[in-house]
């Protein structure tokens, strides 16, 4: 069941050692960001997000690997949040600053929101991101990108807000009112409870072709039929060297080429996806 009801809690000295406002980029963010999941994992846990996949999440809360440094896009974006905020709160006339919060009864789901404000009895929270010009041009029409939905209804199951505003930065502004879908954010529920049970057990989930660094090899894909022809038999040690050893294989960790995906830490494990 979801929760109907929820409230903000501003991080204190429970978690930053009783400093009044949160630097959101600081060691002590990233380690409680770690410990639980935020909004920004939402699109991952839904399978939308093009950045990261299930299984790069929880190698990232299981602190198997270290969150990767920004890039390009999200150096613009911390950049021009300000202007945003800044512009918003004009035209809106209100006064919108960053929060931190978790679900009142979950407190292993997470927000770091760019706004959050109350005005006529209504709860607001603020979601600032500056795309590029095709994904502004369909907020201008009321559009949500899909990877950014369900961000957008993270933020309203955990803090209970009344909406959510999308704010779209691109030299001028457009703003799209998100609003709760209990059932969308129902299934959301189920999926990331099961995806932070995987987390506490240390069980990764399964794979999906995104972790396979894919290689376009004929002479690859060869070797690889060779091997899954040879397993169990005399000659697979001398096809499973060729397939491993190979120029454009033996960095990676996990690859695919053709109809198989080949993972180095179980290397038993060669899954055929289908037809040669």
């Amino acid at each position: 069941m979801v929760p109907r009801k929820s409230c903000l809690h501003q991080i204190s000295k429970s978690y930053f050692g009783g400093l009044k406002s949160v630097d959101q980029k600081s060691e002590d963010w990233y380690e409680w960001r770690r410990k639980g999941i935020g909004a920004s994992d939402a699109p991952i846990i839904m399978g939308v997000s093009p950045y990261k996949t299930p299984y790069q999440l929880w190698e990232d809360k299981t602190g198997r690997r270290t969150e990767e440094e920004s890039n390009w896009a999200t150096r613009r974006g911390n950049e021009n949040e300000p202007r945003a905020r800044a512009h918003y709160e004009f035209i809106r006339g209100v006064d919108a600053p960053p929060r931190v919060c978790e679900h009142y009864q979950l407190r292993w789901l997470r927000a770091s929101l760019d706004g959050y404000y109350e005005i006529d009895q209504q709860k607001v929270v603020i979601e600032i991101k500056c795309p590029g010009k095709a994904e502004h041009e369909g907020a201008k029409e009321g559009k949500v990108p899909a990877k950014y939905y369900p961000q957008c209804q993270h933020q309203l199951m955990v803090t209970g807000a009344d909406r959510v505003d999308y704010i779209s930065y691109n030299v001028d502004i457009a703003i799209v009112e998100v609003y709760p879908d209990r059932e969308y954010i129902s299934n959301y529920l189920q999926k990331a409870l099961a995806f932070w049970q995987l987390v506490q057990t240390d069980t990764p989930p399964p794979f999906v072709d995104r972790d396979f660094r894919h290689i376009n090899s004929r002479e690859v894909k060869d070797l690889l039929h060779q091997w899954f022809g040879w397993r169990g038999t005399e000659h697979e040690p001398e096809a499973l060297r060729g397939c491993l050893d190979h120029e454009k294989t033996r960095d990676h960790q996990r690859w695919r080429c053709g109809p198989y995906r080949v993972d180095r830490g179980r290397i038993s494990i060669v899954e055929a996806l289908g037809e040669a």
